[in-house]
């Protein structure tokens, strides 16, 4: 789940900046027109709904573009850079420990169609998530391995 993550976050907010950077910066630079001469512009005549349907259209592609290009890779970038963060951790197996009152566990149904972690565990009042049932445990003082920036525990001692 971890490395899932990891990469497809990372790899699809980085391809739309990408994609971005290309097809609006680079492609507007490379055929901008050094010299352009002046041309005469025809005046279109629009109707009242023909205006505003010009405005609302121009309106509309304005929002998508800012969310496919700037909405979704930095949706991407914040579930991707807390995973970045906790690589060194996984790397290396320094994962933080805590010890404290399980106050309360949950369990999710997943049904095979959710990327979410199974299992979630307040800890002194901190939220964790796990892919191991904690419900067993609830009640009691327990102390626990997680990834630091993501929360996500690892081990249970």
């Amino acid at each position: 789940m971890y490395w899932l993550s990891l990469l497809l976050f990372t790899l699809l907010g980085s391809f739309m900046f990408w994609i971005f950077l290309y097809k609006i910066v680079w492609e507007t630079w490379k055929t901008r027109k050094i010299n352009p001469r002046k041309k005469r512009i025809k005046k279109v005549r629009r109707t009242f709904f023909g205006k505003v349907k010009h405005i609302f259209g121009i309106g509309l592609s304005y929002v998508f573009m800012l969310v496919l290009f700037i909405g979704i890779p930095t949706f991407c970038f914040y579930i991707a850079v807390p995973t970045w963060l906790d690589l060194p951790a996984v790397i290396t197996g320094n994962y933080a420990e805590v010890t404290g009152h399980l106050t309360n566990s949950a369990t999710v149904e997943m049904k095979g169609k959710s990327w979410g972690y199974p299992y979630y565990a307040y800890i002194d009042g901190e939220f964790y998530s796990s892919l191991v049932p904690l419900d067993a445990f609830e009640d009691l003082t327990i102390t626990v391995n997680y990834l630091p920036h993501t929360k996500v525990i690892v081990d249970m001692l």
